[in-house]
């Protein structure tokens, strides 16, 4: 009997079989079209057997979906639709796009590492310049400490080991009680006492005087001496017009001429002068600027930015362009 009906079945199309189907559960077209979310179209050209051209997996879809809402057995009209559309056996290639996405990846993930290399490369230089600058910087610190310690411990009546005095230029000395309209007998007079009170405050004399190479003309170079009350004694040369260098504390000071070559080098004491002429611009090196009070032509030199970051004084005196 079974065999009977499959017979029959299978002599109706499938067309016919869906809307036979369909009228047994009593259910219209529209019915249909709505459970399957497919257009009435569709719906009348799949029972009409008539459906366009469309894609083979389309067609089967459509067919099972309705076979299923119509509770038909899919080996039923599994036949149908290997004659109406046939499935297709699809070849499936590697997709271009995710082979050249993976190397286009692989090349930028180097590109990266490199890049990320250069950069390291490029800090580690960065802190190695910075670390050997520093370093240099201290010992440069260290060693003018170091000067100047050696400075202050020395004895006081030796002048004669100042570095200064081999290189400078004629020191005028000029003693304490000389007024300028002195007599000249009552001046050697005074001279001489002064000496004999305070040898601490003389210099070397004029045999030991070395002019500068290359020079004619030495710049003048006036030394004021103490007095043992501390006061500056009065000098009777001044270089009003010149470089004037008034020390509130022991410090260690290089000064260059024009010419590059040093006219003073060594420590000074609290209240010791330099005036220096005829040799400008000057160059300065100053290791404790904030112990020296530095003029020129009669107009302050500002060494407070060097005060402010505690460094070391190199400055040139008068600057380029004044």
């Amino acid at each position: 009997m079974n065999n009977s009906q499959s017979q029959d079945n299978f002599q109706l199309t499938l067309g016919q079989l869906l809307t036979q189907r369909r009228e047994q559960l009593q259910l219209s077209r529209e019915t249909v079209a709505d459970r399957l979310c497919l257009k009435l179209t569709t719906v009348r050209e799949i029972e009409e057997d008539a459906l366009k051209e469309a894609s083979p997996t389309f067609i089967r879809g459509y067919i099972r979906a309705y076979a299923r809402l119509l509770q038909i057995p899919e080996p039923e009209i599994m036949p149908y639709l290997d004659k109406i559309a046939p499935a297709q056996m699809t070849k499936v290639q590697p997709m271009k796009s995710v082979t050249l996405g993976r190397q286009r990846k692989k090349r930028e993930g180097w590109l990266m590492k490199f890049t990320w290399l250069v950069l390291l490369v490029v800090l580690a230089l960065v802190g190695v310049w910075w670390w050997q600058q520093y370093q240099a910087q201290q010992a440069d610190i260290a060693s003018l400490a170091q000067q100047n310690d050696v400075s202050v411990n020395a004895p006081a009546d030796v002048p004669g080991t100042d570095p200064a005095d081999t290189t400078a230029p004629q020191v005028l000395n000029t003693p304490a009680g000389t007024p300028d309209s002195a007599p000249a007998g009552n001046t050697n007079t005074a001279a001489l006492e002064l000496s004999a009170a305070t040898p601490q405050d003389q210099e070397i004399d004029s045999s030991k005087i070395v002019p500068l190479p290359g020079s004619d003309r030495v710049p003048p170079v006036v030394n004021r001496a103490v007095d043992s009350e501390g006061g500056t004694l009065p000098t009777t040369t001044q270089t009003q017009d010149g470089l004037v260098l008034t020390f509130k504390n022991t410090c260690w000071l290089e000064v260059t001429d024009n010419k590059g070559t040093k006219i003073f080098s060594g420590t000074k004491q609290k209240g010791d002068t330099l005036e220096f002429a005829g040799a400008e611009p000057y160059r300065l090196k100053i290791g404790a600027p904030a112990a020296v009070d530095v003029q020129f032509k009669g107009q302050s030199v500002d060494l407070s930015r060097f005060i402010k970051a505690n460094t070391v004084a190199k400055l040139s005196v008068p600057k380029a362009g004044e």
